[in-house]
């Protein structure tokens, strides 16, 4: 087999990734949005930004007779989280620290005001932050209010990153069980792609209407949910991946995926008993591979795809 039909390989096993992590990520957001976990997420970096030492309690108090603020510093139980929001005004959140720190939030302030107003908080990680913040600023409170707001921005989005890894893994078992609900073995379909010529053809005509699709309407199109996306014509091609990878259409018929043959969830149940150990590796494969997300798959297959054009080349113009 020469290395064209390697690739080809490839370019099959990301058409089923891509088509499964499209609904994956829809998933993701579903389980994010039920568990308000973004939400969640960032009430605990706002507290640990602001009170990350318990030493700056008067911030805190003034921060909450904020409306825009108020909610991510609610009292309540664990799962009391219905209305907390997943965004926060980085700006709006400078002009509140800043405004916590003066013994008058009120009135007028100067630089000068602000930074004497902020020696006399309680030592603290956020006084320290600010007061080093003041000295790299002019004279002007709203240059001090635009760097206290990129600080902060950076900090949230740093801490942020836990956020994403929670994500990763609630991704990982959502794609572990749809490749074993599906069948999705990552084994099988590479070892079918590898010898049957008209499933890589077949693959890789599909993977070229994708990657006609611009990366900005694949961002667009992958927000949608499926009925949305039929009604926009710059989603046609990974709608129709879509439906290729949920219908086992004709298109990749020929594929080892899917559990056509199951009736009902007893008969699921005891397929399951002969499940040998390289459909186990193949479904962690598949599900190792749908952690990692759509629009990297999407991205992966548009280079490969380009790839394979160029080694192409020389036989069309041969």
């Amino acid at each position: 087999m020469d290395l064209t039909a390697l690739v080809d390989v490839a370019i099959g096993l990301m058409v089923i990734y891509l088509g499964t992590s499209l609904f994956v990520t829809v998933l993701n957001e579903y389980v994010s949005q039920t568990l308000k976990l973004r939400g969640r997420q960032l009430a605990s970096d706002l507290s640990k930004l602001i009170n990350g030492d318990g030493n700056a309690q008067n911030v805190v108090s003034y921060l909450k007779s904020n409306p825009a603020l108020t909610k991510f510093f609610e009292s309540g139980g664990k799962w009391k989280v219905a209305k907390l929001p997943s965004y926060v005004d980085s700006k709006v959140l400078a002009q509140m620290l800043i405004g916590g720190a003066q013994k008058v939030p009120n009135s007028a302030a100067t630089l000068d005001t602000v930074v004497t107003s902020l020696k006399t908080l309680p030592d603290s990680k956020l006084k320290t932050q600010l007061l080093a913040l003041s000295q790299s600023t002019s004279t002007n409170v709203d240059d001090f209010v635009e760097n206290v707001s990129k600080w902060a921005d950076q900090t949230l989005t740093m801490m942020g990153e836990i956020y994403k890894k929670k994500l990763q893994w609630i991704s990982f078992g959502v794609g572990l069980v749809m490749a074993v609900v599906f069948n999705i073995d990552t084994v099988a379909i590479s070892a079918r792609l590898y010898r049957d010529k008209e499933a890589r053809a077949a693959a890789v005509a599909v993977a070229e209407n994708v990657t006609t699709v611009s990366k900005a309407d694949f961002d667009a199109c992958s927000q949608m949910d499926l009925d949305q996306a039929r009604g926009e014509d710059k989603c046609n091609a990974l709608v129709g991946l879509v439906e290729t990878v949920r219908e086992r259409n004709r298109r990749l018929g020929t594929l080892p995926f899917g559990r056509p043959e199951v009736d009902g969830i007893g008969t699921f149940f005891t397929s399951l008993t002969a499940t040998t150990w390289h459909q186990l590796l193949g479904w962690l494969l598949t599900g190792l591979a749908l952690s990692l997300g759509a629009p990297f798959w999407f991205d992966f297959l548009n280079k490969l795809v380009n790839v394979r054009h160029s080694m192409r080349k020389p036989d069309s113009e041969a």
